[in-house]
């Protein structure tokens, strides 16, 4: 209920190894502001459309001023979720088969 109210995501974490909520939350195509911290970046090389600024408050109150002023639904993320995350896909279904048998 609340990723659907939500107009943005922010993560305004100084460490973060995989932030599972930013994979969630992509799902619905809405903007996206994290600190370059951990895996963060990860989304990001996977084509995610995700504002990562530094760790800081000024960096953050900026980019979430840019989005106030400028939202725009997010297609990319929604793609990223299809094909990364989605446990109805198929095809990630038999990679998480082939890693779970090899162990």
């Amino acid at each position: 209920k609340y990723y659907l109210e939500a107009h943005a995501l922010i993560v305004p974490s100084i460490f973060d190894s995989f932030p599972g909520v930013i994979r969630d939350f992509s799902y619905f195509g809405k903007p996206i502001i994290a600190t370059n911290v951990g895996g963060i970046n990860e989304f990001k090389k996977l084509g995610m459309d995700i504002e990562i600024v530094p760790p800081n408050c000024r960096s953050l109150s900026d980019a979430i001023s840019k989005i106030k002023n400028y939202y725009r639904p997010s297609p990319k993320n929604i793609a990223v979720y299809k094909k990364y995350f989605d446990p109805n896909n198929i095809e990630i279904q038999n990679k998480y088969l082939k890693i779970f048998n090899v162990l």
